[in-house]
């Protein structure tokens, strides 16, 4: 995702020096904490209550990020759960019976499964975010 970003690659090695790399600090249950109490002091800074719920937007992130781990998990390399304990922790725990990132079940099994779920999801929520959209333009506006 970082190439996405204007100076994308320089962001990255940035915060993978500060996060020790990738799949270190930032995958484990103590990357999770540090990351979670970053959001509880920053996102009330950032976010005005009145118009959105910064613990909303908290819980929201963290499903994310939790998600992300997990999705990491499921890979061949696994992460490093209880860094800095140099252990991966993955699942199914056989190495073999993991998938491979970037393989072929990730590009024609898993990405496609996530495109039907977010057109579904989006489908059926509509109203919902037309609402979400228009209340960000006013806010803007």
């Amino acid at each position: 995702l970082w190439d996405l970003l204007p100076w994308g690659d320089n962001l990255a090695r940035i915060f993978r020096s500060v996060f020790l790399g990738h799949r270190t600090l930032s995958h484990s249950i103590l990357g999770l904490l540090i990351f979670d109490f970053l959001l509880w002091k920053l996102l009330p800074v950032f976010l005005n209550p009145s118009y959105i719920n910064p613990w909303l937007v908290q819980d929201a992130i963290m499903i994310g990020v939790i998600s992300h781990l997990a999705a990491d998990a499921i890979t061949k390399d696994g992460i490093p759960l209880f860094f800095p304990i140099p252990v991966k922790i993955g699942i199914p725990p056989l190495t073999k019976l993991r998938i491979k990132t970037g393989g072929w079940i990730e590009k024609y099994m898993i990405m496609p499964a996530m495109a039907v779920y977010i057109f579904w999801l989006i489908s059926k929520n509509q109203e919902v975010f037309i609402n979400l959209f228009q209340t960000i333009k006013a806010g803007t506006g």
